[in-house]
């Protein structure tokens, strides 16, 4: 399925999924539509795969040899250049998101 805005983060996406007994599902086009730092994004990416999600993925731009590969650039797509939807502060929150652990 494809989830843009409140669905991928808010209550009443998880309360449909829970009534609808779907035991597994795929978010094929992930996009909050709204700035998040790492830790809601880990919190949001979390609550999916403690409902059953078996991938969420979302669009990113393409690089070759470090240079962007020039194509029609995707509205929804986080990318550091991207500032549509705070694409921009989404992509370095999945970037902290899935950064291992700083151990002291």
């Amino acid at each position: 399925m494809s989830l843009y805005g409140e669905p991928t983060y808010g209550r009443p996406y998880f309360d449909w999924l829970a009534a609808s007994a779907t035991a597994h599902y795929g978010v094929t086009e992930f996009h909050p539509l709204k700035a998040m730092d790492a830790a809601e994004m880990r919190r949001v990416l979390q609550a999916h795969a403690a409902r059953g999600a078996e991938f969420l993925s979302f669009f990113l731009e393409p690089l070759w040899n470090g240079e962007l590969v020039p194509r029609g650039h995707n509205i929804f797509s986080f990318d550091p250049d991207n500032r549509q939807f705070a694409s921009d502060r989404l992509y370095e929150a999945v970037r902290g998101a899935l950064a291992p652990a700083v151990r002291p």
